[in-house]
């Protein structure tokens, strides 16, 4: 019986999601723009546990320079934004098979990201659940760079067969989440680029680092990878500018890890160093990053 309840669940998760994709698709921008924050609103009002989440990670993160009203209103930013987010890729598809995406992006990258991008090694390109990840991969992609991205399955295939059809088409092949730090190792030595989010937390398989000065399990397999192959590091971030479908492309870098010889101590370093960059920009838009996630949940 749970068996045909779970197949049910999966068809009405797919069904449902594809009729808001066509919903999306059909509307304007403005509309559907007003239809995610309606949708933000009410899930905000019903999921309370991710916003006690919130604020107590708001609250443990900026301590007494922020007040509950202002807590309560970056974490009503937050639900908008993520809800934005989705209809922002649904559209942004739309202007990327019309040919448009250049009318869409400005791009604030110097000339030495591109060049280190297409030279013959390769790059690992970092992200976090900041802004809107899928289009800065995008806008990456739309230059010519072309590299693999690493996601987790989703639970529902069909749901997951159905976001990878409109995902943005970044010029990253989506590779599955385990096992695949040989293989990225080896895509870096032969020159491809790999692309990470890297502020999750890493349960007891990270290294701790400080995050808005608490202690943070974090990846050690950027800095790994970086110190075994002597790839470059770039950190990208898009933003949407006001209520317009336009975006803003920045990066960071290329940062280029050094070996002391001490590899522990180089992970550390070097995990550290990437992770305060990432603090520095969410703290520059805290409303467009997951406080709903429990980043600080493994502790030392």
């Amino acid at each position: 019986m749970s068996h045909k309840k779970n197949r049910l669940m999966i068809q009405i998760e797919y069904l449902g999601a594809k009729l808001i994709i066509s919903t999306i698709r059909a509307v304007s921008w403005k509309v559907s723009l007003r239809l995610a924050r309606a949708a933000a609103w009410l899930v905000y009002q019903l999921d309370a546990r991710h916003r006690r989440v919130a604020d107590e990670n708001l609250k443990a993160a900026y301590g007494d320079a922020m007040s509950p009203d202002e807590r309560d209103r970056i974490t009503r930013q937050v639900y908008r934004h993520f809800a934005e987010m989705s209809v922002e890729i649904i559209k942004m598809r739309q202007v990327a098979d019309q040919g448009k995406w250049m009318d869409h992006v400005e791009y604030n990258v110097p000339q030495e990201v591109w060049d280190v991008f297409m030279s013959p090694k390769g790059v690992l390109f970092l992200s976090g659940h900041l802004g809107n990840f899928e289009v800065a991969a995008a806008s990456i992609g739309a230059r010519g760079v072309r590299g693999y991205g690493i996601a987790r399955p989703m639970d529902n295939p069909l749901l997951g067969d159905l976001i990878d059809e409109m995902r943005l088409k970044s010029g990253f092949e989506v590779l599955p989440h385990r096992g695949t730090i040989p293989r990225m190792v080896r895509i870096l030595r032969e020159g491809g680029n790999i692309g990470l989010l890297i502020d999750q937390d890493a349960g007891q398989d990270g290294v701790f680092v400080p995050f808005f000065g608490r202690p943070a399990s974090t990846t050690p397999a950027v800095a790994a990878m970086a110190l075994k192959t002597g790839c470059a590091i770039i950190m990208g971030f898009a933003f949407r500018k006001g209520d317009d479908l336009k975006f803003e492309m920045r990066t960071i870098g290329p940062l280029y890890p050094e070996s002391t010889g001490d590899r522990d101590a180089d992970i550390l370093r070097i995990t550290a160093d990437i992770t305060r960059r990432l603090e520095e920009v969410v703290r520059e838009r805290p409303e467009r990053w997951l406080w709903l996630h429990r980043r600080w949940k493994t502790q030392p």
